[in-house]
């Protein structure tokens, strides 16, 4: 499952990000709106693949927020959505995903997704399991592996043994 999350201090916005997103049908995902950019920093949820961040939001805006992931989350693919073009040279110093203006057309963030699960799993952040059942994690949320005759068994942070044969 990748887990998504989406800042977006428009409600409107983000459901509609939000919408776009979960119809997305090459891998299951999970979305986690956040309509307040400081409790997405507060939480600093490990589990989450990539974020979506709108950039004109009051009290700190989406470059400032993608500085102080980078600061925790160095590799986090973040993607910006906006209504401006105007900030596309400020957001590169953030090492930004993409870019993408509002309104959103549904079939470049498709391409987007896809890229973002094609650079996950080749960078190696997350590992791809199984033929028929797939497992995205983060390495760092791997403990160890145990291996039983012709079974081995995946633990992680969650504690919940996963049977990979």
């Amino acid at each position: 499952m990748l887990k998504v999350a989406i800042c977006d201090d428009s409600d409107r916005d983000a459901s509609q990000l939000e919408h776009y997103l979960l119809s997305y049908d090459k891998f299951p995902l999970e979305t986690k709106l956040y309509t307040n950019p400081q409790k997405l920093l507060n939480q600093r949820t490990p589990d989450i693949h990539c974020v979506f961040l709108d950039i004109n939001m009051p009290g700190i805006n989406g470059i400032d927020v993608a500085q102080k992931i980078r600061k925790f989350n160095p590799f986090i693919p973040i993607i910006f959505v906006t209504s401006y073009r105007d900030y596309m040279e400020q957001v590169f110093e953030v090492q930004t995903f993409d870019y993408i203006v509002k309104p959103i057309e549904p079939q470049k963030l498709m391409k987007v997704l896809d890229r973002i699960l094609r650079f996950l799993i080749w960078a190696k952040h997350f590992l791809p399991s199984h033929l028929v059942n797939t497992i995205i994690l983060s390495l760092r949320a791997i403990l160890y592996f145990l291996r039983k005759i012709n079974v081995q068994y995946l633990y992680t942070q969650r504690q919940v043994p996963t049977s990979l044969y």
